[in-house]
């Protein structure tokens, strides 16, 4: 029970610290908005009587310095314009004179095509052709016959062996 008014004593004294101090702070920032309104209005009277004389020389350099910004900025874009402009033209007139070309070139490809296979003679392509395809074959049955050839002579190596086996078991029988 001690405990608990002890507990209540301090929440109550920390309560009231913290009262205190946010009054304080209250009062110290009105006195100091004061001052600074005060500092304000003085140095706005300082300023309207002292006279600011700024040579001529260094207005105008100011000025060209800053017409010379706005110049360069226009110019540069001005430049990007048209050269934007420029590729978009030259790129137009290309794809017009490529599509040009490839018409003509086209039709002439296809004339020189069509003049070739008129000139075909058809016999002598149909020999060239059979001829290749009987190479192909013999040199594919080549390939498979060795393999055949070899597959064979095994299996009647075998069958000897099998043979010599019977009979030399016959004649141990007989």
């Amino acid at each position: 029970m001690k405990d608990s008014n002890l507990e209540l004593i301090v929440g109550i004294g920390v309560a009231i610290a913290g009262m205190i101090g946010i009054g304080y702070a209250i009062g110290t920032r009105s006195k100091m908005n004061t001052l600074c309104e005060k500092l304000d209005t003085s140095i706005d009277k300082l300023s309207d009587d002292i006279p600011v004389d700024i040579p001529e020389k260094l207005v105008s350099r100011a000025i060209e310095n800053a017409v010379q910004r706005e110049v360069a900025a226009a110019v540069k874009l001005a430049t990007n314009e048209v050269v934007a402009a420029a590729e978009r033209d030259i790129r137009k007139e290309v794809n017009a004179e490529v599509e040009r070309q490839y018409t003509a070139i086209s039709d002439g490809v296809t004339d020189e095509i069509a003049a070739r296979v008129a000139r075909i003679d058809e016999a002598k392509l149909r020999k060239e052709v059979v001829e290749k395809a009987k190479k192909q074959i013999a040199d594919k049955f080549d390939d498979k016959l060795d393999d055949l050839l070899e597959e064979f002579n095994g299996n009647l190596q075998n069958v000897g062996k099998i043979y010599t086996s019977i009979a030399k078991s016959f004649t141990k029988e007989g």
